[in-house]
């Protein structure tokens, strides 16, 4: 990914999100056609602290994709994460009701439906990594 400069959106083509958590923040790359076009970095309050990692993620997951709603509902987008559990989501809350907080973010999901979530390798997630682990955020 080249850093250098911003691409202006076209929501004609798909997109790339690529999402991550630390302990204690969360970091996104909203991408077209291996160019950026936004990056998130965001420190997460003590109680999101204290989630579980699956709802740490999916936290990430869905900051992300309110964050750029207004292009990703209108585009198709894959949304990549390392935690190979949130890549079920979608056969998961179709396949039975969920409830609580996890629930109440799912409905971000079904808002965007041209949505498809893949795993990648930490390896291969590095700015969306760098992202959630900027020393700065940390609230320590």
């Amino acid at each position: 990914m080249d850093f250098t400069t911003l691409q202006v959106p076209d929501t004609t083509k798909p997109f790339e999100l690529y999402t991550d958590v630390s302990g204690y923040a969360i970091g996104a790359v909203l991408e077209q056609e291996g160019k950026p076009i936004g990056f998130l970095s965001q420190v997460m309050d003590p109680t999101q602290q204290k989630y579980s990692i699956y709802d740490q993620e999916l936290l990430a997951l869905v900051t992300a994709l309110d964050k750029w709603s207004h292009l990703l509902r209108v585009s198709k987008v894959t949304a990549h994460t390392d935690h190979q559990a949130l890549t079920h989501l979608q056969r998961l809350q179709a396949s039975k009701p969920l409830r609580g907080r996890t629930a109440r973010r799912l409905d971000l999901l079904v808002e965007s439906p041209d949505l498809h979530i893949a795993y990648v390798q930490g390896a291969r997630n590095q700015a969306a990594d760098a992202l959630s682990r900027r020393p700065r955020l940390s609230n320590t």
